[in-house]
C-alpha cells in the first residue's frame, strides 16, 4: 500500500506524544527506517529517513520500536528546543 510521506502526526503541546508515537510506529512499513521530526513551527512528521532534515530528527525507528522510548524521545527533543 503507497503512503505519502512526510506524514504529519500532530503537533507539540498538542496532540501527546504516546498517541504521535503510536501512530508512527503503527504506520512504519516493516524492514524500513523512518525518523520523526519538529519543525520551529511544533508540528511534528513521520518522515523516511533518507528525506529527513537532519537539524529537525528528533529521533529515528522502525516498525518494532517501543512506542513509549519513542515518545519519550520525542518530548525531549522539543523540550530542548524550546518547543513545549
Amino acid at each position: 500500500m503507497y503512503q505519502s510521506f512526510p506524514r504529519q502526526l500532530g503537533r507539540s503541546g498538542v496532540t501527546s506524544f504516546a498517541h504521535m508515537a503510536e501512530i508512527a510506529v503503527d504506520k512504519a512499513a516493516k524492514g524500513r527506517k523512518y525518523a520523526v521530526t519538529i519543525g520551529h513551527d511544533r508540528r511534528v512528521h513521520m518522515v523516511r529517513i533518507a528525506d529527513a532534515n537532519e537539524k529537525l530528527i528528533a529521533a529515528t525507528f522502525v516498525r518494532g520500536s517501543d512506542p513509549d522510548w519513542l515518545a519519550e524521545e520525542m518530548r525531549f527533543a522539543a523540550e530542548r528546543r524550546g518547543l513545549l
